[in-house]
């Protein structure tokens, strides 16, 4: 409850302290809670791209960039690492993930696909 004194309201006894002490506090942010939606900025190394299908074969990948590349589409393949053991196909490169996303939307209505949107290096592309 606030108390006036002379026509400004004034926090009970002790707890003025307390707000003075607690904007003094320095703000630490911890990696968790930095801003993930944030979009990096296009260097030419990565791009976002919409990934299509994935296959277990490279053969398969190659035979489905040349279908969509049929298409009229943009499409490439990339190799599997790490744990990853198939081949992914994707079409299309954008500067931001805005972009991509409006492109995922609309290449999902007009193919009738579904679409992942994957942040990409330039180096891990294959082309047939």
């Amino acid at each position: 409850a606030l108390s006036k004194s002379a026509g400004s309201p004034v926090p009970p006894p002790g707890q003025g302290v307390v707000l003075a002490e607690v904007a003094k506090r320095p703000t630490i942010i911890e990696e968790e809670t930095v801003d993930s939606e944030a979009e990096p900025e296009f260097s030419g190394q990565t791009f976002f791209s919409l990934q299509v299908g994935h296959y277990d074969s490279e053969a398969r990948a190659v035979q489905a960039v040349a279908a969509w590349r049929a298409r009229e589409q943009e499409s490439f393949y990339v190799a599997p690492s790490g744990k990853e053991k198939n081949f992914r196909v994707f079409v299309g490169k954008y500067d931001t993930l805005e972009r991509a996303n409006g492109q995922a939307a609309l290449f999902e209505r007009q193919q009738e696909t579904r679409v992942y949107i994957t942040l990409l290096q330039e180096s891990e592309v294959k082309e047939p």
